[in-house]
């Protein structure tokens, strides 16, 4: 009877599962992009996956017993049960406040410790998944050590990114930082096999002391870098907390070490002491090198500093701790803004990064993190560490996969990243430079994440003034140089530059431009006329003292701040005035009290190398065109150069410039917004990430939707009126499009130049061409359209040959040459 019934639930779930898996099939058969994901990435992934799962390795790791009263758990199983609870009905995902010890036993090698033991950590991911499977920190309370350790903690390893804080860890340990000890364990808790853990040392004097320093005082920030506001680090630099301090108080040296450290970092932020003089440099310049070459800047935000202060060299050095790199997510997630980035590019963060915007400020410092960093670029050391422990990880993997079912360690991420930072020294774009013999002004950006130095620069074979000047990561800087030396009937220069501390001298050649002495100067709009705005430097908010306000001369604001535009704003931009600002922007109306950027032809809107995601909601920008001077322009009139942003619930009409809205290298989300009347494109994205959804785009003098080198997704949008392509997707761009409405345009969706092009549910109608697909720089390679559920009026295509087009699972064959000439030079 019991074998029937399971025969017959057996039968009964297969009947269940029958819809879901036909409905998974049919899918995976109508959706070209889902398949090709589903081909080159879900089954290896699952091959992978499965050998790790049925792979069974002797793992010979030390085994330890951690035993626990009842009545103890019972007390650690109720705290963390209201901790859960204050998260759950907290706007805060991460809950703050101490854990309280309960009295245990810790077993390993017939030896046994009587021990304190408290749950681990703020973030719920440390005790969300019952105590089984929480972090703990746990302190021994006799005389005697665990692996020479008085304080340690028991981490479960994919908390710890798997193996990429042991290697991160190890490694530094090896290049003679200060560093927490770390072994995989095998726990068994209350007599009950556990799994694996990483028993991780704690900020304790053995950890000093091992590591072949003095004793001396840990310190780290309070926790405070996040307030109940959610905002984070809001004073820029919080106070310093000493480790053990009740010790430390007890303890007349230790006492006084402390007091000398808080008095170092006072003098230090009221600028009475430089870095050098603070930290100890070449120990930092390596320290955070090595956080290029691991993305591992997470342990240097403002919740995970750790410092030793050396009473010796009287100066801080970093401890190492808390990689939490995430480069092996392919998803970008908002808790790791920054983290992937080089510190060329986070330096000005004083907010998530405290202590870099001293470091970088001292000269000292950038040349020996130049070298440091050029160092491990181009040796060895970082991948033969990581091979010494190759056999290790190979043996704990299928275990370790079988308890969180994490992606495998993968080195080749670290390769790929030292091979980036390799290319920053050797690159010929390390800069851009114009001089303006007008003014006798050179202008100079640097275009990589590292410090360059203007050594001199050739006005012809004879002329060569020396400059020795500094430009940091991705900034602009002005030189002066003396008109009587410009010669104006040479239109060249040479400027020689070196990566900053090292001889990689490299030539650049730059044209001379006249300049006219006007307020449009460049020069005049980067700056800062502070008597328009409010400005609370104490959470660094800007915002217009007035709502409605008429510019008539340029204004710029630097990187660092919050602009802050208040509901029912009016900005008129006029005498050609626009707007350059370095710094995030939330402009935030609602539908009966709209923001209004507007003005008579002539202004527009620059926002460029910013920290944080703009944000713009019902703010309506119309009549705008972009913003220029006599030697330099932008094709937008709205324009996000490396610059996030995000659109709810705006109208752009009206523009008089190339492109309606042009986002550059940045990140975007488009959704319920409305642009009209453009003078020519609407779009246009350039090597930008983003959603355009909900939206809609009528009469254009050109493109509705231009790509180019770009990753885009178009849902529920309406392109009515276009006078040339509705959408362009170019130079290698990947673009997804569902539920698309074309009508009245000269060609509805276009592929060109190495991009792949998947739309569904499209309806077109109305235009002269529904599709093309064709090379228009011979620098790139064929494209590909795929049109899935296409409703067309008229089967008008237009495909070169061996290029790739398929009309709702037909392929049809390219047999046209020369389909751009044909399009628009005849």
């Amino acid at each position: 009877m019991k074998k029937r019934i399971l025969q017959l639930s057996i039968i009964l779930v297969i009947i269940a599962l029958s819809p879901v898996i036909y409905i998974f099939i049919k899918n995976i058969q109508n959706d070209l992009q889902l398949r090709e994901y589903v081909a080159e990435t879900i089954i290896p992934r699952i091959k992978e996956d499965f050998n790790r799962l049925f792979t069974f390795q002797n793992s010979e790791i030390p085994i330890v017993y951690l035993e626990i009263s009842d009545e103890n758990y019972s007390k650690l199983e109720k705290q963390r049960k209201k901790r859960l609870e204050k998260v759950k009905s907290s706007k805060n995902f991460v809950s703050q406040g101490s854990w309280k010890d309960i009295k245990a036993t810790i077993k390993y090698n017939e030896n046994e410790y009587e021990i304190k033991l408290r749950i681990r950590g703020d973030m719920p991911s440390n005790y969300n998944r019952g105590l089984e499977n929480c972090s703990y920190r746990f302190d021994i309370t006799d005389d005697s050590y665990l692996f020479g350790k008085k304080k340690l903690s028991l981490v479960r390893p994919f908390l710890e990114n798997n193996f990429y804080s042991y290697i991160f860890s190890g490694f530094l340990e090896n290049e003679g930082f200060i560093s927490t000890d770390a072994h995989f364990v095998r726990l068994y808790l209350n007599g009950k096999e556990n799994g694996i853990y990483i028993l991780q040392e704690g900020f304790s004097k053995e950890l000093v002391e091992s590591s072949e320093y003095r004793e001396g005082v840990i310190l780290r920030f309070k926790n405070d870098c996040m307030d109940c506001n959610l905002t984070y680090n809001n004073n820029g630099f919080p106070e310093l907390d000493a480790y053990s301090e009740k010790k430390i108080v007890k303890d007349t040296v230790l006492a006084n070490i402390f007091a000398r450290a808080l008095l170092k970092m006072n003098l230090l932020k009221s600028e009475q002491i430089s870095a050098s003089q603070c930290f100890n440099v070449s120990k930092f310049a390596k320290y955070i090198a090595l956080c290029d070459m691991f993305l591992a800047h997470h342990s240097m935000t403002c919740h995970n500093v750790k410092l030793y202060f050396n009473p010796v060299n009287d100066k801080f050095e970093p401890i190492a701790w808390d990689p939490s790199s995430f480069v092996r997510y392919k998803v970008s997630l908002p808790i790791q803004k920054g983290f992937n980035d080089y510190a060329g590019k986070n330096y000005n963060n004083k907010h998530t990064y405290p202590l870099y915007p001293f470091l970088f400020s001292d000269t000292v410092f950038i040349k020996a993190f130049n070298n440091e960093l050029y160092k491990y670029a181009n040796d060895t050391s970082i991948m033969h560490f990581i091979s010494l422990n190759q056999n290790l990880m190979n043996n704990l993997d299928p275990e370790l996969y079988r308890q969180s079912y994490q992606p495998q360690f993968n080195p080749d991420l670290i390769v790929g990243n030292i091979k980036d930072i390799k290319n920053n020294f050797t690159t010929d774009n390390r800069l851009t430079a114009r001089l303006f013999y007008n003014e006798g002004i050179l202008m100079v950006r640097s275009n990589i994440p590292l410090a360059i130095k203007i050594t001199e620069i050739y006005l012809d074979s004879l002329t060569k003034i020396d400059i020795n000047k500094i430009i940091m990561p991705y900034q602009y800087d002005t030189i002066v140089i003396p008109k009587k030396f410009i010669r104006t009937d040479d239109k060249k220069f040479t400027l020689y530059s070196t990566i900053y501390g090292l001889d990689l001298k490299q030539k650049y050649r730059g044209r001379i431009f006249p300049k006219v002495d006007n307020s449009k100067s460049v020069l005049v709009s980067e700056y800062f006329d502070k008597s328009l705005f409010n400005i609370r430097e104490q959470n660094k908010t800007i915002s217009f003292k007035q709502k409605s306000i008429e510019l008539l001369n340029d204004i710029y604001i630097p990187s660092g701040y919050k602009v802050i535009i208040e509901e029912g704003s009016n900005i008129k931009l006029k005498n050609n005035s626009n707007i350059y600002c370095e710094s995030a922007v939330f402009a935030k109306g609602n539908k009966s009290n709209n923001i209004i950027f507007s003005s008579y032809g002539t202004g527009g809107i620059l926002i460029k190398n910013t920290n944080e995601k703009s944000e713009f909601v019902n703010v309506t920008f119309n009549n705008l065109n972009n913003p220029e001077d006599n030697n330099w322009t932008v094709t937008g009139a709205i324009t996000f150069y490396e610059a996030d942003v995000q659109f709810t619930n705006c109208t752009i009409k009206n523009n008089k410039s190339e492109d309606a809205l042009n986002i550059i290298r940045s990140n975007f989300v488009i959704d319920s917004c409305t642009i009209s009347s453009t003078f020519s494109d609407a779009i246009d994205i350039d090597f930008g990430k983003g959603v355009i959804k909900n939206s809609s785009i009528n009469n254009t003098g050109n493109d509705a939707l231009d790509f180019s080198g770009s990753e885009i997704e178009i849902l529920n949008v309406n392109l009515f009126d276009i006078s040339d392509k509705a959408v362009s997707s170019g130079e290698k761009s990947n673009v997804y499009a569902d539920n698309i409405t074309i009508n009245n345009a000269f060609i509805g969706l276009a592929s060109k130049d190495e991009s792949k092009f998947i739309a569904k549910n499209i309806k077109i109608s109305n235009s002269k061409y529904s599709a093309t697909v064709y090379q228009k720089k011979g620098e790139f390679g064929l494209s590909s359209l795929v049109i899935e559920n296409g409703k067309i009026d008229k089967s008008n295509f237009l495909i070169e040959e061996k290029s790739k087009f398929i009309f709702n699972s037909k392929t049809i064959k390219g047999d046209k040459k020369g389909i751009y000439d044909f399009l628009y030079k005849n």
